[in-house]
């Protein structure tokens, strides 16, 4: 069954990435048109980190992330908000190289609920956000209920 799951999760993953790239590349009317490659997703299927930006609220820089599963999960894992000197690439093993520090971190563990979407903050809710200038990637490591890494696209700002 976890297999099943997995599979399920990866193939609503990969329609999302496949519908987000030819939003991005292919001329609207053109998408407007296309048919999804795959099924599309059900109403609830997802785990993704938005792109870190300025919080009025947290007063600096912070990223969420976002998960909703049609079935409910224990979810554990940490999220990662790193500002660098120059635009990271999509591989995090570099990142020390080129200068990147890590601003906050937030370490999560809740029960999802199935159906029920689930905002979890770096730095948490009622932390102060991070400050800097340069290039900002949040990244997330699952550890539960499956094993994961989920960045979010870098941003470039001041806070």
């Amino acid at each position: 069954m976890p297999g099943s799951i997995l599979r399920s999760f990866v193939v609503r993953v990969l329609a999302v990435v496949v519908l987000a790239a030819a939003a991005f590349f292919v001329a609207p009317s053109v998408v407007a048109s296309a048919q999804p490659p795959v099924a599309p997703l059900a109403p609830c299927g997802y785990a993704s980190m938005d792109s870190p930006h300025y919080s009025s609220g947290a007063g600096g820089a912070i990223a969420k992330f976002r998960w909703c599963n049609e079935s409910t999960y224990q979810v554990a894992g940490d999220l990662y908000l790193f500002l660098c000197p120059t635009k990271p690439s999509s591989d995090e093993s570099t990142w020390g190289d080129i200068g990147c520090v890590l601003k906050k971190h937030t370490t999560m563990n809740f029960t999802a609920v199935g159906g029920s979407t689930y905002t979890r903050y770096v730095p948490p809710t009622g932390y102060e956000g991070a400050h800097g200038t340069g290039w900002w990637v949040a990244w997330s490591v699952l550890t539960s209920p499956w094993s994961a890494m989920i960045p979010s696209v870098p941003q470039y700002f001041s806070a």
